[in-house]
């Protein structure tokens, strides 16, 4: 039996999953329908197109209006199309300054924004070494355990590091994440303060992270660099590479606002 990649992909479907991605793409083009016309467009039974629709809606990516009961994109996934068109200049401005950065630090040098509590990639460049940290474009980290969620958590205020603490709590991944609430918040002050953040193992053993703000302006960072790699070579090697990631920082943070400009 010759295997395609038809074959494997029907192998490992999953249905319901494939249904419910079916009916999101069904609202892309922005139109409303109501629960019999989303029968009719994806041949669902009354049952099946109900149950997918009510989840969906549960979870914020649907939503009913109450006046006529019809369906349309809900705020998840409006705030998903929101994140990508913020990103979109960052990570194509942003790759030029991680390729050279990556050269000269030999490590994984990457971007990343916060969304939903969480530290996500928007753009990388590969480190060289052979045992190097891998990423991927769109992973993501619980903020407080990674360095590059803790630089934008330290200049998105106190106020804002309180409400991720009260809404997602500091979980665990490791002995050396931080878990006390204040000691959490007096780590970020000092975050502020020396204008960078370390990740030693506290989302995974062995991983350190050297993160710094891409500012907008003094008081606002949009996103943050990073350089990952082994903790026993990257570590020791901390007051070099801070020099050249505020520099890319600072590169990436003009290109980024000069391509605004443009657009304005």
């Amino acid at each position: 039996m010759t295997i395609t990649k038809e074959s494997v992909d029907n192998r490992y479907e999953v249905g319901v999953l494939a249904k419910a991605l079916r009916l999101l793409d069904l609202f892309a083009s922005g139109q409303r329908y109501s629960l019999a016309e989303i029968c009719h467009h994806l041949d669902l039974n009354k049952t099946t197109a109900f149950r997918l629709a009510a989840t969906l809606e549960q979870y914020g990516y649907l939503q009913k209006s109450p006046q006529d009961r019809r369906y349309s994109l809900g705020p998840k996934v409006l705030g998903l199309e929101g994140v990508v068109r913020r990103t979109e200049p960052l990570r194509w401005k942003a790759l030029a300054p991680l390729e050279d950065l990556s050269r000269q630090v030999r490590e994984t040098a990457h971007v990343g924004v916060l969304y939903g509590g969480q530290a996500v990639t928007v753009q990388l460049a590969e480190g060289t070494h052979s045992l190097r940290m891998h990423t991927w474009v769109g992973k993501r980290m619980p903020a407080h355990c990674s360095a590059l969620g803790k630089v934008l958590l330290a200049w998105a205020g106190e106020e804002a590091a309180r409400e991720y603490i009260r809404r997602y709590g500091l979980t665990p991944k490791t002995p050396n994440t931080i878990t006390q609430p204040e000691e959490f918040l007096t780590h970020l002050r000092q975050v502020r303060a020396q204008r960078y953040a370390i990740d030693n193992q506290e989302l995974e053993q062995d991983l350190y992270c050297i993160a710094v703000p891409i500012l907008l302006n003094e008081d606002r960072a949009f996103a943050a660099l990073v350089v990952s790699g082994p903790a026993p070579r990257l570590a020791p090697n901390t007051s070099n590479i801070l020099p050249l990631m505020h520099a890319t920082a600072e590169t990436i943070s003009k290109e980024v606002i000069s391509g605004l400009e443009h657009l304005t």
